[in-house]
């Protein structure tokens, strides 16, 4: 994914935060649970592409 607009935090697990900003990119492993955010005034506006067919699975929030 490549952020286009805003500030991204995301978190995969098992790995550090990354911070986005424009025109910096992530790559996500499949199907591994990740956490995002965008943290600024401005909304986020993200261009993702995928190797393969969707693959994304939501996972429920374990939080009460």
């Amino acid at each position: 994914m490549v952020l286009v607009a805003g500030e991204l935090h995301v978190t995969y697990a098992g790995q550090k935060k990354a911070v986005l900003k424009p025109g910096s990119y992530a790559y996500g492993p499949a199907k591994r649970p990740h956490d995002g955010y965008c943290a600024s005034k401005v909304p986020c506006v993200l261009f993702i592409a995928f190797e393969s067919p969707l693959d994304a699975v939501p996972v429920e929030s374990k939080e009460t």
